[in-house]
């Protein structure tokens, strides 16, 4: 009989010794776990649950693109920098209270804004960054006396080469007809520049180191329905 009695003890020590192990490895949670239980029973959401969901500041991505690289399609600078570049260039007599026809921006805290009614006037404006003062240079548009541009046709246009010596580029505007979605400027890369379009105006600018060779108006299905060489 004693050989079984060594062996039940031997037996039970070995439960006993299981059993405290268990216990030792569930008794205090991890430091990261006891952060989320808390943040749990607390109703506060953990920072990466936070990051996870938050929206992005429109007005931070508006100003990221408006100061970022150029770009081959236009955007829509915040609402506070927009109008900034639009009461300097009001300041200017030659703009006054005009209507503003076509605001467009598409990267370096470049801006070309045209201005309509019986005098029509380029505004050319640049900002260092979204709390800098814009720099504006206005004149006429040569060709503003022109007519209106007839339905599905682009009119009259004014294309600048500028800044040759700091950022060399072109800025054109001109009038466009009725029915005219969109305008684009063809490059000898075959790459597209697409416009700014706004109440009968265009306006876009790009490298000079890209060559236009083609302006075109542009229907809904892709079409080139009027075009010109610039």
């Amino acid at each position: 009989m004693q050989p079984h009695s060594t062996v039940a003890r031997v037996t039970v020590a070995a439960i006993v010794l299981m059993l405290a192990l268990v216990a030792c490895g569930t008794d205090a949670p991890s430091d990261e776990a006891a952060e989320e239980t808390s943040a749990a029973t607390s109703g506060e959401a953990t920072p990466a649950a936070t990051d996870r969901y938050a929206r992005p500041d429109p007005t931070a991505v508006a100003n990221e693109a408006s100061f970022g690289r150029w770009r081959p399609a236009p955007i829509r600078p915040s609402s506070l920098v927009a109008a900034a570049v639009e009461v300097a260039c009001r300041a200017d007599g030659l703009v006054g209270d005009a209507p503003l026809a076509v605001l467009d921006a598409r990267g370096e805290g470049l801006f070309t804004l045209v201005f309509g009614g019986d005098a029509p006037a380029l505004c050319r404006a640049a900002m260092a960054d979204p709390d800098a003062a814009p720099a504006v240079v206005v004149r006429a548009i040569v060709d503003g006396a022109a007519p209106d541009a007839e339905p599905e046709h682009l009119g009259g246009h004014d294309l600048e080469p500028v800044d040759a010596e700091t950022r060399p580029r072109n800025v054109l505007v001109g009038r466009v007809g009725d029915g005219v979605p969109e305008v684009s400027v063809n490059h000898d890369d075959a790459t597209w520049t697409d416009a700014s379009i706004g109440d009968g105006w265009y306006a876009v600018w790009w490298p000079l180191a890209k060559e236009a060779i083609g302006v075109a108006a542009v229907d809904r299905r892709n079409t080139v329905i009027d075009s010109y060489a610039p």
